[in-house]
């Protein structure tokens, strides 16, 4: 792939009329140089276009890009897009935003139908990214006396979708870790785990803390800490979990297709403290598993569709607060997303995607519905 040469692309383009943020990309042909119905295209001299006035060039006639016209029929047909409303007029938004993209960003949404909201995940993940708000990269210790210690890291986090291979990723530490311990069900935590000898594929292990919206606070309802990584050994991700765990002691409900962190809890003798016992979601009633598996959720169709109704309803969840002059006003769930690369498993979002995140941050929900209706809050 040839990476994007920007300052080629914007040579000749009033800075005013530019849609697009710089990003690593590979070529981008901005939707305002399509043809299109509406669309203008300026004749002029490639003389006058080179500023070489030489004899020869004045003679070719060569058509340019009126980027103001162009644009302002692409934003338009976005808004009229927007005001059908429904999931009918975001399918039509989406379809519009990425087959005449303004700016790279449009080109990872998908003209088919996605279960969630792609749009506003890629407001939020710009909203984030210019704000910084992108929590703190840390490696998790513990010191002697059993504290839990952060040490802030320069290590890349395992962007989305994955290569493949190992990479040794930190966490992102969204709330400072509480100086006491917290009770028991305040912080929630979901877990995603990969095969350790399927290293060829895109698979990350993807581990959420969320703290209970009522709660309240600033962090109320939103993920407090998270990590997805593919180290090597696999015993690393484990060791980050199990201290995420212990700072916010958060139990942990996870999909149990994969039991290697139960054998390295095993190992401590602790399972029982940390991890959730087995449930189906078969019902508005939550109903224990008789199946051979103690811990965590079985991956069934029944149990995946249930789960992702739950996030689906979260991302939709009104969030009244207060600003900073005392008026009530609405967040959604999606505003409260500050991970960049779950947001882009949102924006991505097909059945048949890896959604390794996903599938760790309804964890989350799916053990939050679990104890609300049992009553452990």
């Amino acid at each position: 792939l040839l990476p994007m040469d920007y300052d080629l692309l914007e040579n000749k383009i009033d800075p005013e009329a530019i849609t697009w943020k710089r990003r690593k990309f590979a070529t981008f042909f901005p939707g305002q140089m399509a043809y299109e119905v509406g669309f203008i295209k300026n004749k002029i001299k490639l003389s006058d276009f080179v500023d070489n006035q030489d004899s020869e060039l004045k003679k070719i006639d060569i058509h340019v890009t009126n980027w103001l016209n162009n644009t302002k029929i692409l934003k338009e047909a976005v808004e009229d897009a927007k005001k059908i409303g429904g999931s009918k007029g975001k399918l039509l938004e989406q379809q519009k935003r990425v087959q005449y993209p303004i700016d790279p960003e449009d080109c990872f949404m998908s003209s088919e139908d996605n279960l969630f909201d792609a749009v506003s995940a890629q407001n939020r993940k710009q909203e984030i990214l210019e704000t910084g708000e992108v929590g703190k990269k840390v490696f998790l210790s513990e010191s002697p006396d059993g504290k839990i210690l952060a040490s802030e890291s320069n290590n890349a986090l395992a962007e989305y979708p994955f290569g493949g291979g190992h990479i040794d990723s930190p966490g992102s530490l969204f709330e400072p870790i509480p100086e006491e311990t917290p009770p028991s069900y305040l912080y929630l935590a979901g877990f995603d785990d990969y095969k350790q000898d399927e290293s060829g594929t895109d698979s990350v292990g993807a581990f959420y803390i969320y703290k209970i919206p009522q709660a309240g606070g600033e962090w109320g309802g939103r993920i407090v800490y998270s990590i997805a990584t593919r180290p090597s050994p696999h015993d690393k991700l484990y060791r980050q979990i199990f201290y995420a765990m212990k700072a916010f002691n958060a139990k942990c409900f996870m999909e149990n297709a994969d039991m290697g962190f139960k054998e390295f809890l095993d190992r401590r003798r602790v399972t029982d403290f940390w991890l959730v016992e087995s449930f189906d979601f078969k019902s508005d009633m939550i109903v224990k598993s008789n199946g051979r598996r103690r811990y965590g959720w079985n991956p069934s169709p029944e149990n995946k569709r249930f789960l992702l109704s739950l996030f689906k309803k979260y991302l939709e969840q009104e969030f009244p607060y207060e600003d900073e002059n005392g008026n009530e006003r609405i967040k959604y769930g999606i505003d409260l997303i500050n991970d960049v690369y779950l947001l882009d498993e949102i924006i991505s979002y097909r059945p048949d995607n890896n959604v390794d995140r996903i599938t760790a941050f309804m964890s989350c929900l799916g053990f939050e519905y679990y104890a609300f209706n049992n009553f452990l809050f």
